[in-house]
């Protein structure tokens, strides 16, 4: 039998032509000057049918939503991307319109102008050859949001680029007004004025590693924008070579920015965590404890990561579509023993049947939700803001030091660097996993 289906906002022409039609919201319909959004469809019936009506309707739901942009929304935004935008609705509003293209255009620029509209809408349809606006910071902003910033690394990073796009527009005033070429060092000093002058929630100064940082993300950015848009050569990036102040306030030791967590800490979360409606958050935190791995890389694990059947039970983390991982040296293999490996195995045994090993949390934005969940716990039972999940790492540093690993086996389970070409190339991954597993027995206690 056959199935049909009735599109909305489709009428008929003379021929058995379709088009699609739809009212405009009042508020729209009144900047507009016209009551109804209609194109014909080249297309009579069938999918090629649908896939127009789904393409206009896309149109019409952007062209409202750009004109109930508020005041402050479009300020903010970049005017070269608000003039690609009013280009492509000045082709929308010529497309069909009967005359002389030149005698089209005035008469829209007069109706335009009579109803006091978009003036960049004006210029694209009475100069459409007319150059674009200058690059601005925003651009520059833009693309490195669509070009660094991955979705499977969650939200931080783009948190972490909006926080800091808040500051440099509290400092160099609308990013969308400042042209890039027009960029000076006394920008950068602003900035740089600005961040050391700023306190964080809890009305501390900023340290100079965080004010660094901040500022390392604004040179890059601005790098960025030089080579993509041109500019090498034309422009000096006046975010480079700040000299961040440090006098007047202790050095920050990096060591200490986090602290390993106490026993009795760790053992009243653990109790917390087994009254947890989420009975993976506790076995999440026991594998945590036990291998030293960060928290993306335990919430991601996919079943076939976890080898509890191997000769040398370990985890496998790994780059797949799910997850991305933080360096090279972060793919690795870590061993389980002990409490990691029982945690492993009614781990596998919760999510039998699925591909994920932690469903809830392997999801987009899951690792901060995760280390949102258990930070809440750790702050249940510490008031000391050094005390987080992370710091579960630290503990297991600790452990393998006491243990006297060896720094090159050390390195390789905590996923860091090695320094030596030789260790980062040579000798095979089982050789380096029975070695570790060794390691790791003696520092868990299992022997």
């Amino acid at each position: 039998m056959a199935v049909t289906m009735k599109l909305k906002y489709i009428d008929e022409l003379s021929g058995g032509r379709k088009r699609f039609r739809r009212r405009w919201p009042k508020d729209v319909a009144v900047v507009r000057g016209e009551t109804f959004f209609q194109k014909p469809l080249k297309a009579r019936s069938g999918p090629a049918m649908v896939t127009e009506w789904e393409a206009l309707s896309a149109e019409f739901e952007a062209v409202v939503a750009a004109h109930r942009r508020s005041v402050e929304e479009r300020e903010s935004m970049s005017p070269r991307v608000l003039w690609q935008e009013a280009q492509q609705e000045a082709q929308r509003l010529l497309e069909g319109a009967h005359g002389g293209d030149e005698v089209v255009r005035r008469e829209l620029a007069e109706d335009i102008a009579q109803r006091q509209g978009d003036p960049m809408l004006y210029k694209a349809v009475i100069q459409p050859e007319a150059a674009p606006p200058a690059y601005t910071l925003a651009d520059a902003f833009d693309l490195y949001e669509r070009e660094k910033i991955d979705e499977s690394q969650g939200r931080g990073p783009r948190n972490r680029l909006a926080r800091v796009r808040r500051k440099a527009e509290q400092a160099l005033g609308k990013l969308s007004k400042l042209p890039i070429a027009d960029l000076r060092r006394q920008h950068g000093r602003k900035l740089l004025d600005h961040l050391q002058s700023s306190t964080t929630s809890t009305g501390n100064p900023l340290s100079s590693g965080t004010v660094r940082r901040e500022l390392d993300l604004v040179r890059a950015l601005t790098e960025l924008a030089l080579v993509e848009f041109d500019l090498v050569g034309a422009v000096a990036n006046p975010f480079r070579k700040l000299e961040v102040k440090t006098s007047g306030a202790a050095p920050t030791v990096e060591r200490n920015a986090r602290l390993p967590l106490p026993d009795t800490v760790i053992s009243q979360v653990r109790e917390r965590l087994s009254r947890s409606k989420r009975p993976e958050l506790l076995l999440i935190w026991r594998l945590l404890e036990g291998t030293g791995c960060r928290p993306s890389e335990i919430s991601g694990l996919r079943l076939e990561d976890v080898k509890i059947d191997h000769e040398t039970p370990h985890i496998h983390v790994t780059w797949h579509e799910d997850r991305r991982i933080k360096t090279k040296a972060s793919h690795r293999l870590v061993p389980l023993a002990g409490d990691a490996l029982e945690a492993a195995q009614e781990a596998v045994k919760l999510a039998e049947g699925g591909t994920l090993l932690f469903p809830h949390y392997a999801r987009e934005g899951g690792a901060e939700r995760l280390s949102a969940a258990l930070n809440k716990h750790v702050r249940a039972v510490t008031d000391d803001r050094r005390h987080v999940v992370y710091s579960l790492r630290h503990n297991f540093k600790d452990k393998l030091i006491e243990a006297g690993a060896d720094p090159r086996i050390e390195h390789r389970i905590m996923g860091h660097s090695a320094g030596n070409l030789g260790d980062r190339v040579y000798g095979s991954e089982e050789a380096w996993l029975k070695a570790a597993a060794e390691v790791v027995r003696r520092a868990v206690g299992v022997m």
